[in-house]
């Protein structure tokens, strides 16, 4: 559950018991390279959407994606959105949206097969 998952992590987890109308369903301890991370899942089903919780890294993370091999699309930068004093990337595609966002050391992704509208709900409620 939340506080066993809670009591493994090196940061303050964030919980709730609901985001963007969505109970929280499940929470479970992840290794990441090595580091505990929390894999939380908010709705069920295809709406379904997880929250990844982690230690944010010590270097800063690239604010432009490139492409797998170059291209023309190399230096391709994400749309951003605020989320709750933080700027977020935002990757919406026909299968779903993925939010990424680093705030007070922790790092977080919000991705589900789900419109932007209610990713960024869930973010922002984090």
């Amino acid at each position: 559950g939340v506080s066993g998952v809670a009591s493994r992590l090196p940061f303050t987890l964030d919980a709730p018991a609901g985001l963007g109308g969505m109970n929280l369903k499940s929470a479970r301890l992840l290794q990441m390279s090595s580091h505990p991370a929390a894999l939380l899942v908010y709705g069920q089903g295809l709406g379904a959407v997880v929250v990844v919780e982690r230690a944010a890294s010590a270097k800063p993370q690239p604010s432009r994606a490139s492409s797998v091999g170059g291209g023309e699309h190399q230096g391709l930068s994400l749309p951003t959105l605020q989320v709750n004093r933080a700027t977020a990337t935002e990757l919406d595609t026909a299968l779903g949206t993925v939010v990424r966002f680093t705030r007070s050391g922790v790092s977080y992704i919000v991705a589900g097969s789900v419109k932007p509208a209610v990713a960024d709900a869930v973010a922002r409620g984090l």
